[in-house]
């Protein structure tokens, strides 16, 4: 999976611009504060349908603006166009030009992988950060689990109104619970087989990555460690059932898979306590890399690489292992403040992109020595 062509418009500092971006690997130069994640972060929408640092969706809109569009054209067969338009009212999703009714038929039609500065957060952020994680990458690879997940939520928001009301049907209420144990016991299914896939390459990565033998896990944890489904509905019914009227005290379903969680262990220490800042950076970014050999065992497809700053605390060898990490045929898109931080790791001949002021143009400046010499 490639993108042919990006067109962006009013899109954060970025007024209007058109790209035909290398299959390869494309460096996207400037300042700081010039725009660079600001490109980044319109591939994350048109992969996710949501920004990854954007609280509301219209804080992605050019001041006094009315609307912002991202548009990219796929090297995919058949050839595919897709659109997002963020204005006052909302968010328009459009696959060749026809607008989409669902967000799950357009997510994951662009599968992209990002890593981003605020990736090192993951480990003491909440565990609804972690859950995303998780949800994000199933549901790029998987309508089936953004449907299930999507039915779940809906079901939790009216068994928490039903809890609310002075007086509960409780006829009603077993309805809705019948339905979330069914949607809960797949939901818990799509997570292990992921966190299973990703346990296959975790430790293999981050030891290449980082030059120290090192044993990586990710914990899934759940309302239940039963793996017969059979068997997890059962105690899935009996735990509700427990905490039944607690939850009518709270007025809130305090148990079920939106109280999941994931937990990172290097050597079988929990990273949040053990592990040093540089060894932290180290695990993210061998679960990102991770995750191409998951989309590609999934769709049969590699996704787009975006790297956000992730040079400026690796050393020397450091980044050249991560870039004889990247694939040949994943295109790659990274950001930097210097271009000649970066030449010498790269492996392949890049595209050059300057971003300043929000204005996106070629590299001017003929690096083909530079190049040459190395």
């Amino acid at each position: 999976m490639r993108i042919a062509q990006l067109r962006l418009r009013n899109f954060r500092n970025l007024d209007s611009c058109q790209l035909f971006p290398d299959p390869g690997i494309n460096v996207i130069v400037g300042r700081n504060a010039q725009g660079k994640t600001n490109l980044l972060e319109s591939i994350v929408l048109l992969s996710t349908t949501r920004s990854h640092r954007a609280v509301r969706d219209q804080d992605m809109i050019r001041e006094h603006e009315p609307f912002c569009r991202a548009e990219c054209h796929l090297d995919s067969s058949p050839p595919t166009v897709l659109t997002a338009v963020i204005h006052e009212r909302g968010k328009t999703l459009m696959i060749q030009q026809h607008p989409v009714s669902r967000s799950t038929e357009f997510i994951g039609r662009l599968n992209a992988v990002l890593f981003a500065p605020s990736d090192l957060e993951v480990f003491e952020a909440p565990p609804k950060v972690r859950r995303r994680w998780m949800d994000v990458e199933i549901g790029k690879v998987s309508s089936r689990y953004m449907q299930l997940l999507s039915v779940y939520m809906k079901l939790l928001r009216e068994r928490n109104s039903l809890l609310k009301r002075e007086k509960t049907d409780p006829a009603m209420l077993e309805v809705l619970e019948s339905q979330m144990i069914d949607h809960q016991v797949q939901i818990i299914g799509f997570r292990r087989h992921f966190i299973a896939e990703m346990n296959e390459n975790l430790s293999r990565v981050y030891s290449g990555l980082s030059e120290e033998q090192a044993q990586i896990s990710v914990r899934y944890r759940t309302l239940s460690e039963e793996t017969d489904p059979q068997r997890l509905r059962e105690q899935i019914k009996q735990k509700i059932i427990e905490n039944r009227e607690r939850d009518r005290i709270l007025k809130t379903t305090g148990f079920g898979v939106h109280r999941d969680d994931l937990s990172f262990f290097l050597n079988d220490h929990d990273v949040v306590s053990y592990a040093s800042q540089g060894q932290r950076r180290m695990v993210v970014l061998a679960w990102k890399l991770s995750l191409i050999d998951f989309i590609r065992k999934n769709q049969n497809e590699v996704p787009v690489l975006l790297l956000d700053d992730v040079l400026s605390e690796l050393d020397r060898q450091k980044r050249i292992n991560l870039f004889s990490f990247i694939p040949e045929e994943v295109q790659t898109w990274i950001t930097a403040t210097d271009i000649h931080e970066i030449l010498d790791f790269l492996t392949r001949r890049p595209r050059l992109i300057e971003v300043s002021h929000g204005r996106i143009r070629p590299w001017k400046e003929d690096l083909s020595s530079v190049w040459n010499k190395r």
